[in-house]
């Protein structure tokens, strides 16, 4: 976490999720499951939320005995102690096999150029 003149800078992070393929494409649950994480990430004080759900894909290998799974990926503002709350949340979740959250400086770069064009 960055500190500037004693304010919490918040960085940009990117959660990618494999969930379960029992869940169908226009499955109730997987949609209240998104709608969870954002809430989730919002309550915890996260900010700048945006959620994509990237559909169904085959893996390359079988986790938990899965050959597909559908991947939702999260973008959202936040600081390393509500990105481990969060973290802690998916690891209990049964519906979710994997997930992977990096720190998308990227993000902060497309932002700041687009500005300038």
């Amino acid at each position: 976490m960055i500190t500037l003149n004693k304010k919490k800078a918040f960085n940009n992070y990117e959660t990618t999720l494999i969930i379960k393929p029992e869940q169908t494409e226009e499955d109730t649950v997987r949609i209240r499951l998104i709608q969870t994480y954002k809430n989730t990430n919002n309550s915890h004080g996260a900010s700048k939320i945006f959620a994509q759900n990237k559909g169904r894909n085959h893996l390359t290998y079988l986790i938990k005995k899965y050959s597909d799974g559908i991947y939702v990926q999260i973008n959202y503002e936040a600081n390393g102690q509500i990105v481990k709350k969060i973290e802690k949340i998916i690891r209990f979740d049964e519906k979710i096999t994997r997930h992977l959250t990096i720190k998308n400086n990227n993000y902060l770069i497309k932002q700041q150029a687009s500005c300038y064009i």
